[in-house]
């Protein structure tokens, strides 16, 4: 679980997940967008341990199983589309 207003988009969750199942893109400091993996996790709690502003937790529900992993991905945080938004 990711609480959105403490994910600063810093990318250390992502640097030190073991199973790669976090990618951060990032546009700017302020623009970016946190994209998670269930299909890929590992519930090995780095990611938790990693994270500076405890915006990461980790729930005893794992993921679903399923045949198309790439339909499970979940976007944790997105200020790519804000950012956009915010201009129009």
């Amino acid at each position: 679980m990711l609480d959105p207003e403490e994910c600063s988009g810093c990318g250390l969750c992502v640097r030190d997940c073991p199973a790669q199942a976090l990618e951060l893109k990032k546009e700017s400091r302020t623009e970016f967008q946190l994209v998670y993996y269930p299909a890929r996790c590992a519930y090995c709690g780095q990611c938790v341990e990693s994270c500076r502003n405890q915006a990461i937790t980790h729930a005893n529900q794992l993921a679903e199983s399923t045949s198309t992993p790439n339909a499970s991905v979940i976007v944790l945080k997105d200020t790519l589309d804000q950012e956009k938004e915010k201009e129009t």
